[in-house]
């Protein structure tokens, strides 16, 4: 099982958005916070997918986005790999 809803940026993406690298601050930044004290409200969307796809009425696509440091692509995948769908065309750009 993959943990999609992983709480923090590994290393790497910490340093490369730290701010502190260029600006002079007196703050301490982190990229993990409870001050808002959010707490996720679904663990998985993977049975509301599935249940939308299998329906037959929409025609899907799954599409995700470009790597970036803000979105855990590799959760994305791990999330459609797990939904066990085959594709039926290959896409081309």
């Amino acid at each position: 099982m993959y943990n999609l809803y992983d709480p923090c940026e590994d290393e790497g993406s910490r340093r490369i958005v730290d701010p502190s690298t260029c600006l002079k601050s007196p703050l301490n930044w982190t990229t993990c916070s409870n001050v808002l004290h959010y707490t996720s409200q679904h663990h998985t969307m993977q049975p509301t997918v599935q249940a939308l796809v299998d329906s037959g009425r929409l025609k899907t696509l799954i599409y995700n986005g470009d790597v970036d440091t803000s979105e855990f692509f590799l959760g994305d995948e791990w999330f459609v790999n797990t939904l066990g769908y085959k594709p039926t065309s290959t896409y081309c750009a």
